[in-house]
């Protein structure tokens, strides 16, 4: 009877192990999926970025290229940096503030220069 009772209990301790250990694997799959979840989404979303930008960077330079009196600014020299999907390289972020900056002085130093004519 007691030898019964000992395997009863042992069935029972190694079900709720196995258990556990299943419920641990589960929690751990779902964290590690809901990672590479986020972090494919983070990329995605900074992949739009720098395609927005880039393209904000292309529709702000067309007007520039009218008024040849000033002149534009240019992206360092350098090898550019090579992306797998040819998207904008990882810098370009910096680089929109600067071109939004530089196209307002150059329209303000349009309105400065004809104004004072």
């Amino acid at each position: 009877k007691e030898a019964e009772e000992k395997a009863r209990k042992d069935a029972y301790d190694l079900a709720k192990r196995t258990a556990e250990e299943r419920i641990v694997r589960e929690r751990e799959e779902k964290r590690r999926l809901e990672e590479e979840e986020k972090r494919a989404r983070l990329e995605i979303e900074e992949r739009a970025k720098a395609k927005a930008i880039a393209k904000s960077m292309s529709s702000a330079k067309a007007p520039a290229a009218e008024t040849d009196k000033i002149s534009k600014p240019t992206a360092p020299s350098g090898p550019p940096e090579e992306t797998i999907d040819g998207d904008a390289p990882s810098w370009a972020w910096l680089f929109s503030p600067l071109a939004m900056a530089c196209a307002v002085a150059a329209v303000a130093a349009i309105v400065i220069v004809r104004s004072t004519r």
